[in-house]
C-alpha cells in the first residue's frame, strides 16, 4: 500500500515539475521572440528596455519535490553523499577540470529579472533550484533546492 501511495506521490510530483518547466519553456519562447525583434529594430539601444517586473511573493513561487530531482537528474550524472551538504549531485561533464555552472546557455531578461537559460538536459532544475558550489577533490556539484528563482547568481 505505501509503495502505491509512493508511486502515486512521485506522479504527482513528476506532473507538477513538468507543468513548471512547461510554463518555463514558453516564457523563454516568448522572451526569445521579444529579442529578436528589438533586435531587429536598428534605432534602439541594445540594453533591454525598462519594464513593469511582475511582483511576485514566495507563496506563488514554485517549488519542487527531492525526489523528483533524484529520478530526473540520475541519468546525467552521480549523486553523492557530503558531510556539509548532504546529498549532491555531479554533473558527467563537470568531472572534467574545465567544465563551469553558467558556461552553457544565455542569459535573457523576463518579468522576474535576469534568467539563465541552459543548454544542457539538466538545466531546468540545477539553474533555478538550489546552488552550486566547489568541492575540494570532487569539483562543480548541485546542492538541491526546493524554490525557484530566475537563477542563483551572487
Amino acid at each position: 500500500m505505501q509503495q502505491r501511495l509512493d508511486a502515486e506521490h512521485q506522479a504527482q510530483e513528476k506532473e507538477k515539475l513538468a507543468q513548471h518547466e512547461d510554463e518555463l519553456n514558453a516564457r523563454e519562447k516568448a522572451l526569445a521572440e521579444k529579442q529578436d525583434a528589438v533586435a531587429k529594430s536598428s534605432q534602439r539601444e541594445s540594453r533591454p528596455l525598462p519594464t513593469e517586473r511582475a511582483t511576485r511573493t514566495d507563496e506563488h513561487r514554485p517549488t519542487a519535490s527531492y525526489d523528483t530531482f533524484y529520478t530526473q537528474l540520475d541519468r546525467y550524472g552521480d549523486w553523492r553523499e557530503t558531510s556539509d551538504y548532504g546529498y549532491v549531485w555531479q554533473p558527467r561533464q563537470a568531472q572534467s577540470r574545465t567544465w563551469r555552472p553558467y558556461t552553457d546557455g544565455h542569459w535573457v531578461y523576463t518579468d522576474v529579472g535576469w534568467t539563465w537559460v541552459s543548454e544542457e538536459p539538466f538545466g531546468w532544475a540545477t539553474y533555478h533550484y538550489g546552488r552550486w558550489t566547489r568541492l575540494r577533490n570532487i569539483g562543480w556539484v548541485w546542492v538541491p533546492g526546493d524554490e525557484w528563482a530566475p537563477a542563483w547568481v551572487s
